[in-house]
């Protein structure tokens, strides 16, 4: 067995491989192995070489090879490869690793074989980030902004979660209470570790409901929609707009993070005619009109103005030449546009693109999917994962929504969603979104193993009376000498007994 003392690390194993060691040591880096070619010759490389060579711009000479499908590990032997850049010796660690709810068993098992057998982990646990990032977000509320309506913060009778751990609540004024029928369910007070996940992740959205720490596994709900779909709308309505220039990935990627901004307003028509791949009429789909263009003149004479919506917005971006220091480009402030260059084609003019790929998170069926039955977007996932839990807990979901993911820092998407939500949540519901900041928005749920491994999640769980939910929140460890003696006595293994344990209790919990 693991000693007290033994050092922990966490791996949050998504698009992009997040460590965190118990010394406090964050790694970020591709989750991926890459072959750089240099002439004839072709060298391997992993997490810090690729990361190196990112920033000097060598995006054209890699060629990808990812160990992950879709949060499913496809090949173990690549990702033991990138571990092993990325961790260094990490013997007699004890290893928390996170896994998609969608991996098949296999996969959880190679995920414990390869921590116990190839790196000699002292014990291994394989979570979901979404609990993670839950826990993070119950044990440092300084690093998430909140967004919550007036109404809903001075109303303390339906205030769900408390702001920190242990906060105490004045006593709220009693409102008049509308009759209802005797065996009505009536709100329980929210246990911690209660609330709702949205994980922006790089491929697809995922929602998921805790309730006092367990998941409901009827309120699973998910949306094909990610980072890297953003992305690939937005190359393709640039590649129709400029065919002639050539847009490589990684300059959109760059163009998609620090242009790409949901609209505040808008409308969409569900009529067939409107459901086209990347190219919906701006007028009728994307950036609805928010006022007429001729109103009643007001007192004065002075007609209204049209309200400004995101159709309207110009940017002009900036492609690499390839001697600058960004190599990915960059946006050109407006004060720059007198003095810019003319030459080569190096700038060009972004519109409606920079909302219409944003805008997928919302109405998926833009990219033409569902054209019998339109795919609903982030809203109407949270609103049936939130409709198929318990009732006594509803209250308390809308209470706490957590967003998370690396494509949650989306320009606009916190502000939109929460004023979707506010519309589709009950009047009665509080609603409170908790949106990470910039800074720890990357490593959330490698945070929060880290809060689960050095005991701040169970002393902060007994500040406010629920120790016991701490013991029950990760599934029992796998050791390295229950492996190894399995694997002496040629038995199937001790990580696929353990595989199919987590897999039950996602399933049954």
């Amino acid at each position: 067995m693991a000693g007290p003392g033994s050092p922990w690390v966490c791996l949050d194993n998504g698009f992009d491989l997040k460590v965190r060691r118990s010394d406090g040591a964050l790694r970020c880096g591709a989750n991926a192995v890459a072959t750089h070619r240099v002439r004839t010759t072709e060298s391997v490389m992993a997490f810090d070489a690729i990361n190196a060579l990112l920033a000097k711009g060598g995006h054209h000479r890699l060629a990808w090879q990812r160990p992950l499908v879709k949060g499913v590990l496809a090949d173990p032997v690549l990702e033991a490869r990138v571990w092993e850049a990325a961790l260094g010796k990490a013997h007699g660690a004890r290893a928390i690793v996170t896994a998609h709810a969608d991996s098949p068993l296999e996969a959880v098992a190679a995920v414990a074989d390869l921590a116990l057998g190839y790196f000699r982990c002292a014990e291994v646990q394989v979570v979901r980030p979404q609990v993670l990032a839950l826990v993070n977000a119950y044990v440092r509320p300084h690093h998430y902004t909140v967004w919550q309506s007036l109404d809903d913060a001075l109303s303390d009778a339906h205030a769900a979660v408390p702001a920190t751990p242990g906060a105490t609540r004045a006593p709220a004024t009693p409102a008049a209470a509308s009759p209802c029928p005797a065996d009505a369910p009536r709100a329980a007070a929210a246990p911690p570790l209660t609330g709702v996940v949205v994980d922006v992740g790089a491929t697809s959205t995922s929602v998921a409901v805790f309730v006092a720490g367990r998941e409901v596994p009827s309120a699973r709900r998910g949306v094909h929609v990610g980072g890297q779909t953003v992305a690939a709308a937005l190359h393709m309505a640039l590649k129709r707009r400029y065919p002639t220039h050539p847009m490589e990935s990684h300059v959109v990627n760059a163009m998609k993070e620090r242009a790409c901004e949901v609209a505040a307003c808008v409308a969409v028509k569900t009529d067939e005619h409107f459901i086209a791949p990347y190219t919906p009429a701006p007028e009728d789909v994307l950036y609805a009109r928010a006022e007429k263009r001729k109103r009643e003149a007001v007192a004065g004479g002075e007609p209204v103005k049209k309200a400004r919506c995101g159709r309207h917005r110009r940017l002009v971006y900036s492609l690499p030449d390839h001697e600058g220091a960004d190599c990915c480009g960059y946006v050109v402030p407006p004060e720059a546009l007198a003095a810019r260059r003319d030459d080569a084609g190096q700038f060009i003019t972004v519109m409606d693109e920079v909302h219409a790929a944003a805008e997928l998170f919302f109405h998926p069926c833009l990219a033409g999917l569902g054209r019998k039955k339109l795919q609903g977007g982030v809203v109407e996932a949270v609103v049936e994962a939130v409709a198929a839990a318990p009732p006594l807990y509803r209250a308390a979901l809308w209470g706490n929504v957590v967003m998370a993911g690396g494509a949650a820092q989306t320009k606009g998407l916190k502000e939109r969603l929460y004023a979707e939500l506010r519309r589709a949540a009950p009047a009665a519901a509080p609603l409170v979104l908790r949106h990470p900041s910039p800074a720890h928005a990357a490593a959330a749920a490698a945070d929060g193993g880290m809060c689960v491994a050095n005991g701040r999640l169970q002393r902060a769980l007994e500040h406010d009376g629920a120790g016991a939910l701490g013991e029950a929140l990760l599934p029992p460890a796998v050791t390295h000498q229950q492996w190894a003696k399995d694997q002496r006595d040629g038995k199937k293994g001790a990580a696929r007994a353990f595989a199919k344990h987590v897999e039950s209790m996602w399933a049954h919990r």
